[in-house]
This record gives structure tokens, C-alpha cells and sequence, in this order.
């Protein structure tokens, strides 16, 4: 039954073909105009939140539009809101006494330390 349906799945997929007119409608110059713009060393690699990243971002809704594709975001808009967060190892170090030596670690190097604000602790350990 499910290579039955996997069958009937597959067949519906190939029988739905890109009309003729819209494949002969994508131009090779076309293609690299667009493609060199989005890897140009201008736009240095378009990291996550870079405003080169925004540039390529408008310049392809701007060409959606053009070619007549509606945004589905808040009015009408290809953008939509995500959150993102930055984590970084804080600027902090840790000390140990431990058999009358002190012992240090650097954070990002010895040791990974997530937190807020100062923490000082002192207390024996057996």
C-alpha cells in the first residue's frame, strides 16, 4: 500500500511540468546579473544580521515584486520579525585555591561561563 501511494505521488509530481513559456522566460544573463550581485565581494557573505544581508534581502522582494509575487508577511510585506540573540563569553575569570596553590582559568580559553552579573563565592570544600 505505501509503495502504492508513494507511486501515485511520485506520478502526480512528474505530470505537473513549468509551463514552456515561463523556463524560456529565465535568461542565462538574467541569471548571472542577479547571481553575481548576491555573491559580490561588496556583499561580504551576507552574515546573519549584516547590512549587507538587509541590501540582498529589499533587492530580492524588490525583483518579487516587480515580477508580480504578493508578500504573505504584515502588509503585504516579504519581511517577517525573528528574534535573534547574541551569546559571548563574558569578560571573567575564575581563581582556585586548592592545596595552598591558586589556580586560574580564563573564560573562552580554560573554561566556558554563561551568566549575569558578579558572583563571588568563597566557601571550604572537604
Amino acid at each position: 500500500m505505501k509503495l502504492f501511494l508513494t507511486l501515485i505521488l511520485l506520478g502526480s509530481l512528474i505530470a505537473q511540468s513549468v509551463p514552456k513559456r515561463l523556463l524560456e522566460s529565465i535568461q542565462e544573463k538574467d541569471l548571472k546579473k542577479h547571481l553575481s550581485f548576491i555573491a559580490s565581494d561588496e556583499m561580504r557573505g551576507r552574515d546573519t544580521g549584516s547590512p549587507e544581508l538587509k541590501i540582498v534581502a529589499r533587492y530580492l522582494a524588490s525583483h518579487l515584486e516587480a515580477y508580480g509575487y504578493k508578500g504573505l508577511g504584515e502588509n503585504g510585506s516579504f519581511f517577517q520579525p525573528v528574534p535573534l540573540y547574541k551569546t559571548q563569553f563574558m569578560n571573567s575569570s575564575l581563581k582556585l585555591w586548592y592545596d595552598g596553590k591558586e589556580l586560574n582559568f580564563e573564560n573562552g580559553k580554560d573554561l566556558a561561563v554563561y551568566g549575569f552579573g558578579d558572583q563571588n563565592i568563597d566557601m571550604e570544600l572537604d
